[in-house]
């Protein structure tokens, strides 16, 4: 992202462009050759609220790059925004792992 804004031509739309196409390559041709590999060994179940939660945290990243791509500067506080969205991110599926270990014992 810093180096996206710091240019100050083009490469905001390059930058935004290469995250939307890494986006767009991970969850249509990745997805497809691990749902192929899936099927031909009896097939996977999709947990919809991680799926839901993976994509609404995709949108909110790309729309925080976004902004910060307009804005033509990386603040603090845009950093610590990414940083709290990834914490906000990975925290409820560690609390499902922790809850459902508690569960066990």
């Amino acid at each position: 992202v810093v180096a996206f804004a710091s240019d100050g031509g083009e490469a905001g739309d390059v930058g935004l462009s290469g995250a939307l196409g890494g986006a767009l390559f991970v969850s249509t041709v990745v997805a497809g050759v691990v749902a192929i590999v899936a099927a031909r060994r009896g097939g996977a179940v999709i947990e919809r609220r991680g799926f839901v939660r993976d994509v609404c945290f995709l949108l909110v990243a790309l729309c925080y790059l976004l902004a910060v791509l307009v804005a033509g500067t990386v603040t603090v506080w845009a950093a610590a925004c990414f940083l709290s969205l990834y914490a906000a991110y990975v925290r409820p599926p560690r609390l499902d792992i922790a809850l459902l270990l508690r569960r066990r014992r």
